[in-house]
């Protein structure tokens, strides 16, 4: 999947994603580039380069999955999320159909 979804579900939970330039980006996350608001399902995310905009959404796609799986532990373990986050961009960036 090279293009980042607007929606999508876990668990029958409909997920938004937003994309937002830096103008719109909140000011409480001022050192990030991609959220995952797991009170809002919703995932929010600075607009980026593309290849780094990608990994950025399978990043905070994979703190919503850990977090839906009850797995909050394994979610706040950056490293963890980061390196499956990655992976899995790349699994789907790369998928031949």
């Amino acid at each position: 999947m090279k293009r980042i979804p607007r929606h999508f579900s876990l668990l029958n939970h409909k997920i938004t994603v937003r994309v937002l330039s830096k103008s719109e980006w909140p000011a409480k996350y001022i050192d990030a580039v991609g959220v995952w608001d797991n009170n809002k399902n919703e995932i929010l995310l600075l607009k980026q380069p593309r290849t780094l905009l990608r990994h950025t959404f399978w990043h905070e796609a994979t703190h919503a999955l850990l977090d839906m799986m009850g797995q909050s532990k394994l979610s706040t373990n950056e490293a963890f999320v980061d390196s499956l986050g990655g992976l899995l961009a790349q699994l789907m960036d790369s998928s031949e159909f």
